[in-house]
This record gives structure tokens, C-alpha cells and sequence, in this order.
């Protein structure tokens, strides 16, 4: 029995302990000993949870593309018609899918749902359910959406541009520089300007750029990887798990050549707290829903 199996059981039995405590005067100092190191299953964690209705919905397409791109045309039809309606439509697309899809049944609905779960769950994680992740410390990054979590991501790249463009005196090029943001992105690098950076890492030469955008905003993407990489290394492996499937498979590839330690503990704080703050600012600026 796996550990999170054994520690739901122990949960559900607990509830009901009067009538549990005699049986186990039947069991060995062995067994007892190994129940009692089983933990209780998280507080407010939902103990019936279904894995691959969690996981379906929760990965980025670019995760699904590789692994339909194996089958024929209409084999792909039936998976793509056992998606949520938005990534189905989204990988008929990319996929050039011309066949319509159709509306499965109960049973082959959750027959091809399977096998993309089976796809996507890690052979070497004990994957825990999002509920279960409730007391992580970076859990607000599980409760944003993938367009929040790419902002959050192009937000903490601006600290690495913010430490230069505080040595840019040139009005024209700051503005040029600034006009290549959304204006959320914009009002966070202002706040950035006018603090002092507490992790820096290479420099991004902003200097030497050529006014290309399409030279500046992946590298400032890619920074932001970086900081969110690395200021997750000591998170939960099921929160990390969560995190890298939200994300375009790329960037997940990067997040996971960049996914290292620091030697330095207090950048590895400091790290933490940018992640959490740039969650914090993009939950704060969604659109107030209509009253």
C-alpha cells in the first residue's frame, strides 16, 4: 500500500477509533508501530479525490501534443473529444484535427482519460491531490490560472531588469524599454526601481540591446524561470509536480534544467518571498467580477 493510500485509510479509520482500538490487540508491536508513523491525511485535504479529473484540466496542452501525436487522426478525435471542451478545441488546432469530435459516453470518456493521466503521472512521484497542498507555503501558486502563472513569471524576470535599467540615464531608451510592457508589468518594474534586488544573477547586458522586442522579452521570461525554479527547490515534489505542468512544456524543460539549489540560504529566502509577492500582486489585479 502506497503512502498516501495508507495515509487516507488511516484518516478514515481514526474518525471511527472506539471501534477500531480493540482490533488492534490482534496485531503485532510491529504492526502497531508502523501504523503509528503513518500521518493523518492534511487538514481540509479531500479524501475523494480522483486523480485524473484533477490532472485532465490542470496540465498545459503543450503536454498533450507529444503524446497524441502517436496516434492516427481519429484516435485523436476520440481523446480529444474526452477533453475539456477549451483544450480540446485548442489541440484540434494545433494538431490540424479536421474530423469533428462527438460527445463520449461515461464509460469511454473515463477509459481515454486514463490513458493520458497514465501519460502525464510521474513513475517516480506519489503524486498527492491539490487539496492535500493546502499548508505549502507557496500554495497560491496552485490557485491561479496558467495565464496568471506566466505573468507571475515575466514578473519576477523584471527584477533581473530592473537592477540595470537603474544604471540606464538615456529618457528615450527607459521608455522604449517600458512601452514593451503591459502596464500591469509596467507598474511592477517601477516597484522594483525603487527598491535594492537582494539575488542577482548574470547580467542581462540591457545596454547592448538593439531594440528588438523579440530579443528582450524571452529573455526576460527566461529569468523569470529561473527565480521561480529556484525559489521553489525545497517545495512539496507533488506542488513542483503541479507548477511545471501548468506551464508550456518549453518552459517546463527550462524550470527543470534550472530546478537547483543556492548555496546561499538567505537568497534562497529572499527567493521565496519574490515568488509569493508576484502571486500576491497578480491576484490583486484581476478583473473585479460584475456585482
Amino acid at each position: 500500500m502506497k503512502q498516501l493510500a495508507r495515509m487516507i485509510c488511516k484518516t478514515i479509520l481514526e474518525k471511527n477509533r472506539g471501534e477500531i482500538d480493540p482490533c488492534f490487540s490482534f496485531v503485532s508491536k510491529k504492526v502497531k508501530t508502523q501504523w503509528q508513523s503513518v500521518p493523518k491525511a492534511p487538514e481540509g485535504m479531500n479524501l475523494r479525490f480522483h486523480l485524473t479529473k484533477e490532472i485532465i484540466p490542470w496540465v498545459h496542452v503543450s503536454w498533450l501534443e507529444p503524446f497524441l501525436r502517436s496516434f492516427s487522426e481519429t484516435e485523436v478525435c476520440l481523446f480529444l473529444s474526452c477533453l475539456p471542451n477549451d483544450k480540446a478545441k485548442l489541440l484540434q488546432h494545433s494538431l490540424k484535427i479536421s474530423k469533428p469530435l462527438f460527445t463520449p459516453s461515461a464509460f469511454i470518456e473515463s477509459f481515454f482519460q486514463k490513458q493520458i493521466a497514465n501519460f502525464l503521472m510521474p513513475s517516480n512521484l506519489e503524486l498527492y491531490p491539490l487539496s492535500a497542498l493546502s499548508g505549502c507555503s507557496m500554495h497560491s501558486l496552485l490557485e491561479i490560472s496558467e495565464k496568471e502563472l506566466a505573468l507571475v513569471i515575466d514578473l519576477l524576470g523584471l527584477h533581473d531588469l530592473s537592477v540595470e535599467l537603474k544604471q540606464i540615464i538615456d529618457n528615450t531608451k527607459l521608455k522604449q524599454i517600458y512601452g514593451l510592457f503591459s502596464a500591469e508589468k509596467q507598474a511592477y518594474l517601477k516597484r522594483l526601481i525603487h527598491k535594492n534586488e537582494t539575488v542577482i544573477f548574470k547580467k542581462i547586458e540591457i545596454s547592448r540591446w538593439d531594440g528588438n522586442v523579440e530579443t528582450l522579452i524571452p529573455i526576460v521570461h527566461q529569468r523569470g524561470i529561473n527565480r521561480l525554479a529556484k525559489g521553489l527547490y525545497s517545495e512539496d515534489p507533488s506542488l513542483i509536480w503541479y507548477v511545471k505542468h501548468r506551464i508550456k512544456k518549453d518552459d517546463a524543460d527550462l524550470f527543470s534544467s534550472l530546478f537547483t539549489t543556492l548555496k546561499h540560504t538567505k537568497a534562497h529566502e529572499f527567493l521565496e518571498k519574490q515568488v509569493l509577492e508576484a502571486s500576491t500582486f497578480v491576484q490583486s489585479i484581476r478583473p473585479k467580477e460584475a456585482i
